[in-house]
């Protein structure tokens, strides 16, 4: 006998070692990002609060008026102080609102307003930060895409950024205005040079305690594997290849014994002694009985039943073939093959090829097929607990003596299957075809069975072909969810996830007949709008869900550019030319919504001020009109500054409207005040004066009564005004 050899100690040894080696370096991994994932969440939850208590301290319908003019207000100058206090006294880099514009390498960002502190006001104030101010080349294209995907996100965002002013962790939190649109993106960068130091430490120690763990633990493998398992193996090994090399050809039962030494390991190694032991004695009693008996084991080979039968007595023996060797083993016998036939077809075989197979093993039928080529064959069906399948019969006459036949069954149930399966799938290919060619805007069709979930896809386009979606598989909804995290548009894939599941597809399609659902793919990297419709049919097999996915990315884009121009046109009715404020058209809208809400006993607290420039007229006649429409900007300036939380309407030449509300309302008593300084203040240094009145709600039927009382007012306090000197046209 040949002799190989191996140490299976150094085997052993030589597996554990690189196994726990494995262990430990991905324990330490485990530790590192653990630790790693605490220190920036911390980080992480520290700079939300930033971003969120500065958020709360910005008018972002301010700070929209002065990115689009260029012209710092009142409230951005105290944004400016608010920036810079936090700055001083928080532990941040910068803290900053930018506006991401694109990726090319210069002016790619465009700053808004930063904070900077005393000593940075002191050595580099040439270097601050400005309204609108380009930012050159500060920003690489990479840096710029960043901030640019997470502008687009909409949502609250962080990552790293490592530059020539430190290594910085960066909060980005996209700012919007009142009527929901993104203004800016505020931004904070705090060093986080310590996490890096932490993290280095945390993984030196942690590498050495599980490296020490990890070689502890191999000594003490290596000796527990030496007593229990390789030391007696080597013993057991000694004896078994001693008797290899004795029991070739070998007729004297004596020489095969086999003497195990005595093993105590209470383990598979005491019993596999024990099995080699029994082993030897039964290979002694193999050679003393060395009587057998074979049975046409060739000829059996792929028949699941043998009948031999005698035709004139119609005596049977059948045999079975085993499923493990192929051996054949005698089943049963019996003396009325042909009546047991008929008999047994009404038990087994399936119904629609009952007839045909009594007919064929009548008698009769069957000596006269025999006598026409000494075989005869076909196929039926047998009744099985999962479904029909497929077997074949051959019978043929003995060569040696014609009274007797030989009756095999074979399984031929995934051939034909296998076949079946290839007819229909040419055929479901041809079909899709034709659908294709009517509607050739389907990305993709999928045939699913309900049941088990097994499907096909059919794909219509080549760029569909690129997302290597799997042809079929055995879990359609699971691969359709899992393919959808990679493929679906990030802002459409939490609804696609809670919609698009087994439940509610079936429960949707038995309630309506179909399911539908319109959402965004990913296809060349940008979103397209595609529907999906799903659908049940019969077929020959069974119940059939029909999946196909449309391109209306088409449709849908025009319908979208229809709405945002309906949109912008109804902003722009709203909207005053000549001061950005709304306009009386706004006014009135927004008169007959209140009038609806007083009618309904609805009405919120509120108060109409009616406000006037004074001397437009004047200034008109003398500076030209050009100097007049700057002097109705400045007064209305002046107006949105004061009523700062309220809509302000321009209902006239020189004449505006304020609606007060919430927070105006209960302090207009103040703001009004606020106008009467203003107007004195006016008066004395040559300023504009505006003449005002204001009228609460109480109880009125409509706000035009308001509106009057209002207006009223403001006579009386214009001919005041007049009285201390100042032009009233």
């Amino acid at each position: 006998m040949k002799s190989r050899r191996k140490t299976l100690k150094k085997s052993i040894l030589a597996w554990t070692i690189p196994f726990i080696l494995l262990v430990c370096i991905i324990m330490s991994a485990v530790q590192f990002f653990g630790t790693r994932k605490v220190l920036y969440a911390r980080y992480e939850s520290y700079i939300e609060n930033i971003l969120r208590f500065v958020e709360g301290e910005i008018d972002t319908d301010d700070l929209a008026e002065c990115m689009r003019t260029g012209i710092e207000s009142e409230k951005y100058h105290e944004l400016q102080k608010f920036l810079d206090k936090c700055r001083d006294r928080m532990n941040i880099h910068f803290l900053y609102v930018i506006e991401p514009l694109n990726t090319e390498p210069v002016n790619n960002i465009r700053n808004v307003i930063a904070g900077a502190s005393k000593e940075e006001y002191e050595t580099i104030p040439d270097q601050l930060v400005y309204l609108n101010m380009p930012t050159g080349n500060s920003y690489s294209p990479e840096t710029a895409a960043k901030y640019l995907d997470a502008y687009r996100t909409g949502r609250l965002s962080f990552f790293e950024e490592i530059s020539e002013w430190g290594d910085d962790y960066t909060g980005f939190l996209p700012l919007y205005d009142s009527k929901g649109n993104k203004v800016a993106a505020l931004c904070v960068d705090v060093d986080i040079a310590e996490i890096h130091t932490i993290l280095k430490n945390e993984a030196l120690v942690g590498i050495g305690l599980i490296m020490l763990i990890g070689v502890s633990f191999i000594v003490i493998f290596m000796l527990w594997i030496v007593r229990n398992v390789t030391d007696p193996i080597e013993q057991l090994e000694r004896c078994v290849t001693d008797l290899a090399s004795r029991c070739r050809n070998q007729k004297d039962p004596e020489a095969l014994r086999i003497d195990v030494p005595e093993i105590r390991t209470d383990n598979e190694v005491e019993t596999l002694a024990h099995a080699v032991s029994e082993m030897s004695e039964a290979m002694q009693d193999y050679v003393k009985s060395m009587a057998y008996t074979h049975i046409a084991q060739t000829l059996a080979r792929g028949y699941t039943d043998l009948f031999y039968v005698n035709m004139e007595t119609e005596e049977y023996i059948e045999y079975q073939t085993g499923s493990e060797n192929g051996a054949l083993s005698e089943k049963r016998r019996g003396n009325d093959f042909f009546d047991s036939c008929k008999r047994e077809a009404n038990i087994y075989v399936y119904p629609d090829d009952r007839n045909n197979f009594v007919r064929a093993m009548d008698k009769g039928t069957l000596n006269a097929a025999l006598g026409r080529s000494n075989s005869f064959m076909m196929s039926y069906r047998l009744i099985t607990d999962k479904a029909p399948a497929y077997v074949n019969m051959k019978v043929s006459r003995m060569e040696d003596d014609e009274r007797y036949i030989i009756v095999g069954i074979t399984d031929i149930d995934e051939q034909v299957k296998q076949r079946r399966y290839a007819e229909r799938l040419s055929e479901e290919r041809i079909a899709y075809t034709r659908i294709n060619a009517l509607a050739g805007d389907f990305l993709c069709i999928y045939v699913i069975a309900p049941q088990s979930g097994f499907y096909r896809e059919y794909s219509a386009t080549d760029g569909f072909e690129s997302f290597s979606l799997p042809k079929e598989g055995m879990d359609f909804f699971a691969t359709a969810r899992e393919m959808g995290r990679k493929l679906v548009y990030p802002g459409d894939l939490e609804r696609y996830l809670s919609v698009f599941t087994k439940e509610n597809v079936l429960a949707e399609i038995e309630r309506s007949g179909i399911f539908s659902m319109t959402y965004r793919l990913i296809v060349d990297g940008k979103p397209t709008y595609v529907q999906l419709r799903g659908a049940m049919v019969e077929e020959k097999d069974g119940p059939r869900l029909i999946i196909g996915l449309n391109d209306i990315d088409a449709h849908v884009r025009q319908e979208e550019e229809y709405e945002k121009r309906i949109a912008q046109a109804q902003r722009e009715a709203n909207r005053d030319a000549l001061t950005g404020v709304k306009n009386k058209h706004a006014y009135l809208n927004a008169e007959d919504e209140m009038d609806r809400r007083i009618s309904k006993h609805r009405a919120p607290e509120f108060a109409v001020v009616i406000l006037d420039i004074n001397g437009l007229k004047r200034i008109n006649d003398t500076y030209g009109h050009q100097a007049g429409d700057k002097y109705i900007k400045d007064a209305c300036r002046i107006i949105c500054d004061i009523f700062k939380r309220s809509p302000v309407f321009r209902v006239g030449g020189d004449e505006f409207a304020v609606i007060a509300q919430g927070k105006d309302y209960e302090c207009i008593e103040e703001l009004m005040g606020r106008m009467k300084d203003h107007n004195n203040k006016a008066l004395e240094e040559g300023g504009i004066v505006i003449a005002g009145g204001m009228s609460k709600f109480d109880n009125d039927i409509c706000v035009a009564a308001v509106f009057e009382r209002a207006d009223q007012k403001m006579y009386e306090n214009k001919n005041d005004l007049k009285t201390k000197g100042h032009d009233g046209a």
